[in-house]
C-alpha cells in the first residue's frame, strides 16, 4: 500500500508507527520469554536499531548455550525499499544466526500504513504459544 500516511517527515511518522506496534511486540516477546522460563531456559531481551528498522531480539540459552533468537523487526519500507510504509518481519534463527523460520505471513509483501494494520497483518506471528511451539519443535527441546 502507498498512501499518504502523514503530513510529518516520514522518520518521525516510523518512529510513532514503531512505538505503537512495539507495545504488541513487547508484550508477544515477555509472554514468549514466560513459557519458556517455565521450561528451564534462560532468555535475554534486546532492542536495537538496525538498518532494516527497529529490531526486537529474544535470545534463548540453554545449559550448553544459545539454542535461538527470536527476531521481530519493525521494517521501514523507506531503508527498505524506497516505500512509505511498515511491516512486522518475525523470524526465527539458529544459534548461526541462519533463519529457520519465517513466522510472519509473506515476507517482505507488503508494506502497512498504520500501527494497527502492521499488527493485524503479523496475526499468528506474534502469538507467543505458535512462536513456543514451533521453536520447541524445531529444536527439539523437551518441556
Amino acid at each position: 500500500m502507498t498512501q499518504q500516511l502523514t503530513p510529518w517527515p516520514w522518520d518521525l511518522a516510523f518512529t510513532r508507527m514503531s512505538e505503537e506496534v512495539l507495545v504488541t511486540v513487547n508484550r508477544c516477546a515477555l509472554e514468549l520469554t514466560r513459557l519458556l522460563s517455565a521450561s528451564a531456559l534462560f532468555c535475554d531481551l534486546r532492542q536495537r536499531l538496525t538498518p532494516r528498522g527497529t529490531s526486537t531480539f529474544l535470545s534463548v540459552v540453554g545449559q550448553r548455550g544459545l539454542i535461538f533468537i527470536v527476531d521481530f523487526t519493525i521494517v521501514d519500507g523507506m531503508a527498505a525499499s524506497g516505500r512509505r510504509g511498515v511491516f512486522l518481519d518475525v523470524r526465527l534463527l539458529d544459534a548461526c544466526g541462519d533463519v529457520v523460520a519465517w513466522c510472519s505471513p509473506e515476507p517482505h509483501a507488503a508494506y502497512y500504513s498504520s500501527a494497527k494494520a502492521v499488527v493485524e497483518a503479523a496475526g499468528g506471528g506474534l502469538s507467543a504459544t505458535a512462536l513456543h511451539m514451533i521453536s520447541m519443535g524445531h529444536f527439539d527441546i523437551v518441556h
